[in-house]
């Protein structure tokens, strides 16, 4: 008889994919149904399985074996030790927008209930479909675990708990993501290797850590103490999202008198343009917050700084790429604490179709001087604990 297996969309803040398999009937004692979960969470790309092609994700659903030939065995183990076994993945080609289907989800369901199958022990797979915080290695989906897995009001255990993934930091390694969520949610990690093939662990890394950036950064006070405020009528920020724009503005320039006019409170570009164009109009000193980071958008404002006969410096802020992706995510993803404006997530391949369109500002484009601003982290103890998680 084929064991059954049921799919589920978990839509509540984003978008998880869950498989379950129920799986035969094992020995163990199941008096203490109530108990806390041990939880093993096995990554599934080049942890779990492989494909026979070589490729990521396989050509089709039957394009792929287990990573090592011990892994049924050795997961049906810890199915009779009581623990919980979930597999996770984060794709990002199994929904659309809106949640419903994407064409590669049928292919996607059909191996993975192959694999689930296969493995003859009940297991839950959990797969985050969007960039939301469901995505390793953000905390979501150790919040619905107990639920999917029909252990509702149980906790997990953190101690007995753990973590196999490939995405472990190390040198030849894609990315961090796996052992990153398990160090944010304070449980065990094993790459493959270790937990299946028994080898010695070996050195794990960072592709990026936030607490690489938590530094005092004297340059920015420097800069401040230099600049003579009280003479600028028009401050034009440049960088990408996240790279700490609005939060320098608040921090520094809001108590020196200047206005703000922010490109994500108006409904097009024109009416954004004549809100600056008033505040000029009026003798406002004025902060334009944009992306600004191409001479083409920034001409515009050089220009209006002009038909007024006033100067306008370029405050130019050079968070790296990594940074600026993890401060727009934990601003969006962080709670009501980090997000002051309820902003959503920059979605990430307009992020990147951005990088490449990126022009430093110089004093040739009529600016009267440019000041570059590099990273300062700022904020209550708090908020330094929500932002220095892994958010990437």
């Amino acid at each position: 008889m084929e064991l059954p297996v049921t799919w589920t969309l978990h839509n509540s803040g984003g978008f998880v994919l869950v498989g379950r398999c129920a799986g035969l009937e094992l020995s163990h004692d199941n008096t203490a149904l109530r108990e806390d979960l041990k939880v093993a969470a096995i990554d599934l790309n080049k942890t779990l399985i492989m494909s026979k092609s070589g490729t990521l994700h396989g050509n089709d659903e039957t394009d792929w074996r287990w990573w090592d030939d011990s892994i049924p065995a050795k997961l049906q183990a810890l199915a009779l030790k009581k623990y919980t076994i979930i597999i996770t993945s984060n794709q990002g080609r199994l929904t659309e927008f809106d949640g419903s289907e994407a064409p590669e989800a049928a292919p996607f369901k059909r191996k993975m209930e192959f694999i689930m199958r296969d493995l003859k022990i009940p297991v839950t797979l959990l797969v985050a479909c969007a960039n939301d915080i469901y995505r390793k290695p953000r905390p979501g989906l150790w919040s619905i675990i107990p639920k999917v897995t029909g252990n509702e009001g149980c906790v997990i255990d953190k101690a007995q708990s753990f973590v196999v993934g490939d995405a472990a930091g190390r040198e030849n390694d894609f990315s961090d993501s796996d052992v990153h969520w398990a160090m944010n949610a304070g449980v065990p990690f094993y790459t493959p290797e270790v937990f299946f093939l028994g080898k010695d662990p070996e050195p794990l890394g960072h592709k990026f850590h936030p607490e690489w950036y938590l530094n005092t950064n004297k340059e920015e006070e420097d800069l401040v103490n230099m600049v003579h405020f009280s003479s600028l009528s028009m401050i034009i920020l440049i960088g990408l999202p996240g790279a700490g724009k609005s939060t320098f503005y608040r921090r520094v320039l809001q108590d020196r008198g200047f206005t703000r006019r922010d490109a994500r409170s108006y409904d097009s570009r024109e009416s954004f343009v004549h809100a600056v164009d008033e505040a000029m109009t009026q003798g406002i000193p004025v902060v334009i917050d944009d992306l600004n980071i191409d001479i083409e958008s920034r001409t515009t404002w050089i220009s209006m700084a002009a038909k007024h006969g006033i100067s306008a410096d370029a405050f130019c802020f050079m968070s790296p790429t990594n940074l600026c992706l993890h401060n727009d995510t934990v601003r969006a993803l962080g709670g009501p604490l980090m997000n002051l404006e309820n902003r959503l997530v920059y979605p990430r391949l307009h992020f990147l179709d951005l990088l490449p369109r990126f022009q430093k500002p110089t004093t040739c484009e009529g600016f009267r001087a440019v000041h570059e601003i590099n990273f300062r982290w700022s904020g209550t103890e708090e908020e330094r604990d929500i932002w220095r998680r892994f958010w990437l």
